[in-house]
């Protein structure tokens, strides 16, 4: 954010010296009229001069933002997360188990199934 709240450029504004600075030839001290249609200014180079802060807007308003009248909350603290206890690692025995387990889950081929396997392959080789 800027420190200063200024109004957005229009150069319909009128405008006086916010600094002193010569322009045309002519000097203008702090708050003297900048009559910048009669002196040929152009509102390009107006602009510049109210960007660079030389010139300052002196019909515009800034609008203030509204304050709320409601005291702020107060933070509540945080609650602690709890800590979570690390699982254990299992032991060589129950590993063993599992992989038991796992086997017993595996399917077994029967001898049907070893022929069907047989025959695809000498259908994919007759296909060939």
């Amino acid at each position: 954010m800027s420190r200063y709240d200024r109004p957005a450029f229009n150069p319909s504004d009128t405008f006086e010296a916010r600094r002193n600075f010569t322009y045309n030839g002519v000097k203008y001290t702090t708050g003297k009229n900048f009559p910048w249609r009669k002196i040929a200014c152009s509102p390009r180079k107006l602009r510049d001069m109210y960007n660079g802060n030389f010139i300052l807007s002196t019909t515009a308003t800034v609008k203030k933002p509204k304050k709320d009248k409601k005291p702020a909350k107060k933070a509540e603290p945080k609650a602690e997360k709890p800590v979570e206890e690390k699982a254990e690692e299992p032991k060589v025995e129950e590993l063993e188990k599992l992989k038991a387990e796992e086997k017993a889950e595996e399917p077994v081929m029967s001898s049907d199934d070893k022929s069907n396997d047989e025959d695809i392959k000498a259908f994919v080789n007759d296909q060939k």
